[in-house]
């Protein structure tokens, strides 16, 4: 789990529609990952992204979860943490069904877009 030590919730805002939130985050710059991811050159890997959109979808929803398709994943842009220390998840979700969920999640932060990822997740305990 990289949630509360590698990065932190600070707000989750519902959209007017069900299923679409603005979530804000802050991301440890100093986290172990980056002695690895780059050293000198920190930035946050494309895994630990999808795995960020995870973990916040399980946090609105009180949820476990696991990837169950990743239909697209794009990287427009890079996450530098010492200058994108705060970044925006803007997820929208449909439920298919009563155990999978359809999720879109663009990751932006000072006017740029770094992920564009759409793909479903299963409950897997909650």
């Amino acid at each position: 789990m990289l949630l509360n030590d590698f990065f932190k919730i600070l707000s989750v805002e519902p959209a007017n529609n069900v299923g679409k939130y603005t979530v804000k985050v802050e991301l440890n710059e100093r986290h172990h990952i980056f002695d690895g991811h780059f050293p000198g050159n920190p930035i946050v890997p494309g895994v630990c992204q999808v795995q960020m959109v995870k973990e916040i979808l399980g946090y609105i929803e009180k949820k476990e979860f696991m990837l169950s398709k990743a239909e697209n994943i794009k990287h427009p842009g890079i996450i530098i943490p010492f200058s994108e220390k705060y970044i925006d998840f803007i997820l929208q979700y449909i439920w298919k069904n009563d155990n999978e969920v359809q999720v879109d999640c663009i990751i932006t932060g000072n006017g740029k877009t770094f992920l564009k990822f759409k793909g479903s997740f299963v409950i897997t305990h909650g």
